[in-house]
């Protein structure tokens, strides 16, 4: 990713969008005498635009550029906060969400100097039930990423509200293995939702980015290896979020290949997204499993936006 301390021009457009604010742009040469303007999104690095981005400038973007990682290549939905000064403004506490209630892990570190690291936070194994790999198995969404343990015993958290008056806690700093302190750190949060788009195989079935479009009886999506954990509460509900449906439709839910677990059946929709919700008969979920939605009877879902086992 990083080579004698420059990005590599596939990650330079992320870094940029960590870096600088909406509605800026940073133009760099390529070696080739090409120039390549990339917009930013974010802004926990605006500094980079006046000049050269060395230290905490490049420790900030290296902390975003991983926080974003994920080994499958899939989106999905993260919410990060810092509590280091550095971020205050832009993603400290009250950048907090309701819906992304889960700590998952943080990342800290530098790309320049290839030590990137991430701690397992206090809801890891959620975040793998999403699809997330990163913080609580390093080494597999990365070479350069390295494994720091837990964050409560790696970093210094600061506690603080969000948005909802939900306490949030975040890392102030965080240790490596060899005891170096790291000063920009970020916390991800991640909710328990699976955008249905993200499917590992599809049957009779289109994805439009992280949405599943048109889906006709006979049609399925499979979720490899969704990771339920060792521990926690037993899974009692299967939740869709679908945006169009005509009558007549079902989704069931398989568990590998060979255990239906709940019938979900949907009204008619129009216009705004709905939350259906229908029961688990397999309560007990643990460990790794293919999850698989299918579709049955005699209508359609136009789109179905998220899936939710909880």
């Amino acid at each position: 990713m990083v080579s004698q301390g420059v990005l590599d021009e596939g990650v330079e457009k992320y870094a940029v969008r960590c870096a600088l604010p909406a509605g800026k742009t940073l133009t760099m040469t390529r070696a080739d005498g090409r120039s390549v303007s990339y917009p930013g999104v974010i802004g926990l690095a605006p500094e980079w635009a006046d000049g050269v981005c060395n230290g905490s400038c490049q420790e900030k973007i290296s902390s975003c550029l991983a926080s974003f990682f994920n080994r499958t290549g899939k989106h999905v939905s993260v919410n990060l906060v810092s509590a280091a000064p550095s971020f205050a403004k832009t993603i400290g506490a009250d950048s907090d969400d309701l819906t992304f209630p889960y700590q998952e892990g943080a990342f800290f570190g530098s790309f320049w100097s290839d030590e990137v690291f991430a701690c397992q936070g206090s809801a890891a194994s959620v975040a793998a039930q999403v699809k997330r790999f990163c913080a609580a198995e390093p080494s597999s969404c990365n070479t350069v990423l390295k494994d720091a343990g837990s964050c409560e015993k790696a970093c210094d958290f600061a506690c603080g509200p969000g948005k909802s008056g939900r306490k949030v806690c975040s890392a102030v700093s965080c240790r490596d293995p060899s005891g170096r302190v790291w000063q920009n750190p970020i916390t991800v949060f991640v909710r328990n939702k699976i955008e249905a788009g993200n499917a590992d195989r599809l049957q009779g079935v289109q994805a439009e980015g992280e949405e599943l479009v048109k889906l006709s009886p006979g049609a399925e999506a499979t979720y490899s290896r969704v990771d339920f954990g060792s521990q926690g509460r037993p899974k009692t509900e299967f939740v869709a979020h679908i945006k169009e449906a005509t009558p007549g439709t079902s989704l069931e839910l398989w568990v590998d290949g060979t255990r239906h677990v709940a019938t979900l059946k949907t009204p008619s929709i129009k216009g705004n997204a709905r939350a259906l919700t229908a029961s688990l008969k397999a309560a007990n979920l643990r460990g790794r499993h293919d999850v698989t939605v299918k579709v049955t009877g005699t209508g359609e879902v136009g789109r179905l936006s998220e899936i939710e086992i909880r």
